[in-house]
């Protein structure tokens, strides 16, 4: 799909429908009709700048503006995700940040490899989108479980577990916090509720056995990803075990 394949004259009812919802709002609950505003008016800042970035990107077309995008993105996702749960940022942003970096860099590399170069953008927008999601669920769930099973993981040690063993309850929580809101988004009616990569696929001029390949492959890739990322963490966080003392004895989460 192209500009021109949009009809400006076809967005006049579009918009008087708005319009039109937006005044009942606006006539029953001033308010919410206020706080409804404040968010579409973020959106579509975020939507236009997010927009003149692809623009750019595509337009330099370099390797070091794709990387340079790329850790952008997972520096922002990691600062999302421990902004969430109110952990100290700079302290775990680097373990962190550096789990996402391979969980993306890792997976998405192998995605790229059926895909054009063209789909390094979206690529990659999937995958933080998803762990924008599962980086907060999952440490929150890691930290959370330490704290209520420490006798628990004690008195495994006592009996002769190994380190691995003892935490294994907390991992096996974490991966599925960390899952969860993909397995939601994919165990919804699709049949109905169409996902919005499908969609776009299929506004972009692809056909349908394409979008449907591709969407099963991103949701794979997205999977993957989670996982990766979540262990990577866990891992950091139980390596640097002073900073993870700290947290565990603090008010956070």
């Amino acid at each position: 799909m192209q500009i021109s394949d949009l009809s400006l004259l076809a967005l006049v009812p579009v918009l008087l429908l708005v319009a039109a919802a937006a005044g009942c709002f606006w006539l029953t609950d001033r308010g919410f009709a206020r706080h409804v505003l404040n968010v579409v008016g973020m959106a579509v800042g975020q939507l236009a700048l997010l927009g003149c970035c692809t623009w750019g990107l595509l337009l330099i077309d370099r390797l070091w503006a794709y990387a340079l995008w790329l850790l952008l993105m997972v520096v922002a996702c990691a600062l999302l995700g421990l902004r969430a749960v109110r952990l100290p940022l700079l302290r775990l942003l680097p373990a962190v940040a550096l789990a996402i970096l391979a969980g993306v860099g890792l997976t998405g590399g192998c995605l790229m490899l059926c895909l054009p170069k063209t789909a390094f953008v979206p690529v990659v927008g999937v995958l933080i989108g998803h762990l924008l999601m599962a980086v907060p669920r999952s440490l929150q769930t890691f930290i959370g479980c330490l704290r209520h099973t420490e006798a628990h993981r004690l008195f495994l040690l006592a009996c002769g577990a190994s380190e691995l063993e003892s935490l294994m309850p907390s991992v096996r929580r974490t991966l599925r916090a960390a899952v969860l809101p993909l397995l939601g988004q994919v165990s919804s009616p699709v049949v109905v509720a169409m996902p919005l990569l499908f969609c776009g696929l299929l506004l972009s001029g692809s056909g349908a056995a394409v979008a449907t390949l591709c969407t099963l492959l991103f949701w794979a890739a997205a999977f993957a990803a989670s996982v990766l990322t979540t262990i990577l963490m866990v891992w950091a966080l139980w390596r640097g075990k002073k900073v993870l003392a700290e947290i565990l004895h603090s008010e956070t989460l």
